[in-house]
């Protein structure tokens, strides 16, 4: 079984009618909104969910990306979606004009819950935006937030502030995703603004991602499956510290952020790919077995024997199986080697190893094609190296190709098509 995802960013659009000041306040904030997706996107990939980036996307495009997974999902599936942009007390913003209502594309809570509410099984859902804690509140203060604007109105961020909180047109509601089928985290609470990265990096390390080196560590209390609840839990006991992005001071979070159902020990990240009713135990899910389907193919070959025995590792994001014998022929593979290799789940195949046999009788290939099928995800092998990895003998008998997911459109989901 394959999950999705999409991670979703927005930011203030540059215009060239800027000053240079607000030109370069801005490219900081794309650039600090596109690492915190490359964030999410390992740390999606590191608990098995394959998923997409789009940025400033238009409404009717969300829409579309969220038909395509509905496409390939059922009531098993567990769906993902991470927002990082402004947002207000009813809703997020996800194409910011600067400053200007007119270039703003506003989604209220209201309509998010309705475009999600198209797709079977469940959803976990990360906001990491201004009072995005009003998604997921049983009730919002309306006079309390009105205070609070009016506080810091003379303060340096006050435009800011004041524009992020103001989605004309729509009645003040709170509460829009508490679902029996959404499990939500957000990074502020209703009344609370939101700064920064000081979450997302927290969550990822709590899922089991290291943000700074880009690699798979631990889970939080080294579990293989966590919950919202966990990760909540974990980031309370963190001192949490951000940049302000306009006077440049660093100030410790006053922002807490906070998860629905509160209490539920639901599992929405870990080792495998998570079924959404499963009753199964999660450590018999660890090490159940799954089926990677292997094709590979070589523009020619050169030996002196029949047959050509090789052995081949799957590498996934934090572990890897032992090496598998293909044995083959020089005529299968010119043709094309199929094989069906059930191993342990070892998620996202990321690599792939091939190694001759200790004898070297194994001829000299040059590879042509090279895939790998998880569920309905192809993986191809990536071709473009140097002409030594061609030859498996000039390699200590052995070479390994990295392997990238098909995406059939630049802003399409990755591995996905209608």
């Amino acid at each position: 079984m394959s999950n999705y995802g999409l991670i979703i960013t927005a930011s203030n659009m540059i215009t060239d009618s800027m000053s240079d000041d607000r030109k370069q306040e801005l490219a900081n904030e794309h650039k600090r909104r596109d690492k915190q997706a490359k964030n999410i996107y390992g740390m999606f990939e590191r608990n098995c969910i394959n998923a997409s980036v789009m940025k400033e996307l238009t409404r009717k495009e969300l829409e579309e990306a969220v038909e395509t997974i509905k496409s390939h999902t059922t009531e098993n599936n567990i769906s993902y979606f991470y927002f990082n942009c402004h947002g207000g007390e009813n809703g997020l913003s996800i194409i910011m004009g600067d400053l200007n209502p007119n270039n703003t594309v506003n989604l209220p809570f209201s309509d998010l819950r309705a475009i999600l509410d198209n797709i079977p099984g469940k959803k976990v859902v990360m906001i990491e935006a201004c009072h995005s804690g009003a998604s997921i509140s049983d009730s919002v203060n309306k006079e309390e937030l009105n205070k609070k604007l009016r506080d810091t109105r003379n303060n340096v961020l006050s435009a800011f502030k004041a524009k992020r909180t103001n989605i004309k047109g729509i009645s003040l509601r709170s509460g829009e995703l508490r679902s029996d089928d959404y499990y939500v985290i957000t990074s502020c609470h209703p009344k609370e603004y939101s700064f920064g990265s000081v979450f997302s990096e927290q969550w990822c390390k709590a899922s089991g991602w290291d943000c700074a080196n880009s690699k798979a560590v631990a889970r939080v209390d080294n579990k293989s499956y966590i919950s919202l609840k966990d990760i909540c839990d974990y980031t309370a006991k963190q001192h949490l510290y951000y940049d302000n992005p306009f006077t440049h001071e660093h100030f410790e979070s006053d922002q807490d952020d906070m998860c629905y159902p509160e209490n539920s020990d639901f599992r929405v990240f870990g080792d495998t790919a998570l079924n959404a009713n499963s009753e199964i135990d999660m450590v018999e899910a660890a090490s159940s077995k799954t089926t990677y389907h292997l094709k590979f193919k070589c523009n020619h070959v050169k030996g002196n024997s029949e047959y050509a025995n090789y052995q081949v590792k799957l590498h996934g994001i934090s572990r890897a199986t032992s090496f598998i014998p293909i044995n083959t022929t020089y005529s299968e593979l010119c043709e094309g080697v199929v094989r069906d290799l059930t191993v342990e789940n070892i998620g996202i195949p990321k690599k792939l190893t091939f190694r001759g046999d200790i004898y070297e009788r194994n001829p000299k290939i040059s590879f042509k094609t090279i895939m790998v099928k998880r569920g309905r995800i192809i993986y191809r092998g990536n071709l473009i190296v140097d002409k030594s990895n061609k030859n498996i003998r000039k390699n200590n008998n052995q070479i390994t190709i990295e392997l990238k997911p098909v995406i059939s459109a630049s802003n399409a989901v990755v591995g996905l098509k209608k």
